[in-house]
């Protein structure tokens, strides 16, 4: 069932100088992706559903989070990331995945593993018909990608990291096959939340084509690690 979490952003100064939380009360990681310049951004509801805080991981500096809309069905989720200043948005392109494109997931796999770094990796659509609105790709995910982006070699937005693929009889493809959320899903769940969202597009432009370092640097800068807390237990002072 599709539901609506917050509709209200409240940016309060209190918000913008939350400090940094107990990270022993870190319960789980994903990544996120800035999709307007108001700091909107997309990443995957499996992330942030049931999470008490939410916050994102931003110039050293965990910021708060207001989870706008989640989708379970599609696993979309729109967040917004509380920031005073603007953020630089991903690209979206609208053209369908075909098999053999190639494509990037950038994410922040097991970042307390590996120092919080961005990691890229690269492969082609292995498949666009395994789901509805998904598409499987032989790109190396692990736990913290999900919500990351999926770009193209023109460094556009066109999915969402969500799982690593396994098949109807329980036998795994390994983590070198992952599935992601096609954009035109993530789109479909932006227009019904109802609200406008300064979305930016491109074409695709065949004649330009980025290289992985050049993916990297272009959009390193709309990515971030997101993190979910459990509520801190009262501290006691014994006498």
């Amino acid at each position: 069932m599709k539901h609506l979490l917050l509709g209200l952003l409240l940016l309060s100064s209190q918000c913008l100088a939350a400090p940094n939380p107990d990270m022993t009360n870190l319960t789980s990681m994903g990544t996120g992706a800035y999709i307007t310049p108001q700091c909107q951004a997309v990443t995957a509801t499996h992330v942030v559903e049931g999470a008490v805080i939410v916050k994102a991981l931003v110039g050293g500096k965990w910021v708060d989070v207001i989870v706008m809309y989640a989708d379970k069905e599609t696993d979309v989720a729109i967040i917004q990331v509380i920031s005073s200043t603007p953020c630089k948005p991903l690209v979206f392109n609208k053209e369908p995945l075909i098999q053999g494109d190639t494509i990037y997931s950038l994410g922040y796999p097991r970042p307390d593993i590996l120092h919080w770094e961005l990691v890229l990796t690269q492969g082609v659509v292995a498949s666009t018909n395994i789901f509805k609105g998904m598409t499987l790709g032989n790109l190396s995910t692990a736990p913290g990608n999900s919500g990351g982006p999926l770009l193209n070699s023109h460094g556009e937005l066109v999915g969402i990291s969500d799982a690593i693929y396994t098949d109807p009889l329980g036998l795994s493809f390994g983590s070198t096959y992952s599935l992601s959320v096609n954009v035109s899903t993530i789109l479909e769940v932006i227009g019904k939340m109802g609200i406008h969202l300064e979305l930016k597009f491109g074409n695709g432009n065949v004649f330009f084509k980025m290289s992985p370092q050049g993916i990297v640097r272009e959009s390193a800068e709309s990515i971030f690690v997101i993190g979910t807390f459990k509520i801190p237990e009262p501290s006691v002072t014994l006498k």
